[in-house]
């Protein structure tokens, strides 16, 4: 950081002398940065936190050069490259890698203290201590 800022100390009084346009065009872009590209970004980062974890939200952000690797080949005629393919699979693959879920653990059937009529067995007790309707303590 202390090398960008001294750069742009080098850089301001020659290049920054330029007064600012604000057309129409310019504020709406402004605009439309500020809402799209911040605002829901935002909302949509602590939403997909909420949803799915810090985990896999993290694993968005790796999926951001392989849309602009893709968006170049599809709009702007960049050439597919083999290291841009390449590497392009290793991050999917890296982010499957990250997204696969592992099976809990099957939990272990109770012990049922009825007989198939629904008698109780004799010498079986329920289990000792309060028993909990619901999931909280």
């Amino acid at each position: 950081m202390p090398t960008s800022t001294g750069l742009l100390l080098l850089v301001t009084p020659v290049a920054g002398l330029q007064p600012v346009q604000l057309t129409h065009e310019v504020l709406a872009a402004i605009s439309i940065l500020g809402a799209l590209g911040t605002g829901a970004a935002y909302v949509l980062n602590y939403r997909l936190i909420t949803d799915e974890g810090p985990t896999a939200t993290s694993t968005v952000t790796y999926l951001l050069p392989v849309v602009a690797v893709v968006l170049g080949i599809v709009f702007l005629g960049e050439p597919a490259a083999a290291h841009l393919l390449i590497g392009t699979g290793i991050v999917l693959v890296g982010i499957a890698l990250v997204q696969r879920r592992t099976p809990a653990p099957a939990a272990a059937p109770e012990a049922s203290t009825q007989e198939p009529g629904g008698r109780e067995r004799p010498g079986r007790a329920a289990p000792p201590g309060p028993r909990r309707e619901s999931g909280r303590p």
